[in-house]
C-alpha cells in the first residue's frame, strides 16, 4: 500500500508542477479582471488543457512550443492509473489495450502478475521517482521564463 501511494504521490507532483507551468505561461496576471471574456476563455482553455496528460502535451507545443519527452510519462501513468482507478489492478480501459498497457507498464520496472495487480517494489517505486525528476527538471528548462 505504501509503495501505490508514493506513485499516487509522485504522479501528482508531476502533475500539479505540469498545469502550473501552463498557467504560469497564460500569464493570467495581463488580464486581472476575472470576469472579463479574456479571462474566461483563458480559464477555459486552461480547464480543458489540463484535464489530460495527452490535452496537456498538446496545450505545451500548440501554445507554447515547448516540446519535452511525454513518452516517459507514459508508463508510471499507467502504473498511476491502475493504482487510484483499479485499486492497484488494471483498469477496464486498460484491460481493453492489455498487451500496450502492460509493455508501458513494464518500461519502468513494475510488472502486471496472473491477476491483474499491479507489481511494485522500493527499487521500481525509486526508478518511477527518478523518471517523474526528470520530466519536470527537462520541462522546467525549456520552458522557463522570468515572470
Amino acid at each position: 500500500m505504501a509503495l501505490q501511494a508514493t506513485v499516487l504521490r509522485l504522479m501528482t507532483i508531476t502533475e500539479a508542477f505540469c498545469v502550473g507551468r501552463l498557467v504560469e505561461l497564460a500569464d493570467l496576471s495581463s488580464e486581472a479582471n476575472a470576469a472579463s471574456p479574456r479571462r474566461a476563455m483563458l480559464d477555459d482553455a486552461l480547464m480543458h488543457a489540463s484535464g489530460s496528460w495527452q490535452a496537456m502535451e498538446r496545450a505545451f507545443k500548440d501554445w507554447h512550443s515547448v516540446k519535452p519527452s511525454w513518452s516517459s510519462l507514459r508508463g508510471p501513468t499507467e502504473v498511476r492509473n491502475a493504482v487510484a482507478h483499479g485499486l492497484g489492478a488494471l483498469t477496464h480501459r486498460q484491460k481493453l489495450s492489455r498487451t500496450a498497457t502492460v509493455s508501458r507498464i513494464n518500461s519502468v520496472g513494475a510488472g502486471v502478475n496472473e491477476f491483474d495487480r499491479i507489481r511494485l517494489d522500493p527499487a521500481i517505486v525509486t526508478a518511477i521517482a527518478e523518471v517523474c525528476a526528470t520530466f519536470i527538471r527537462d520541462l522546467d528548462a525549456r520552458s522557463f521564463r522570468e515572470f
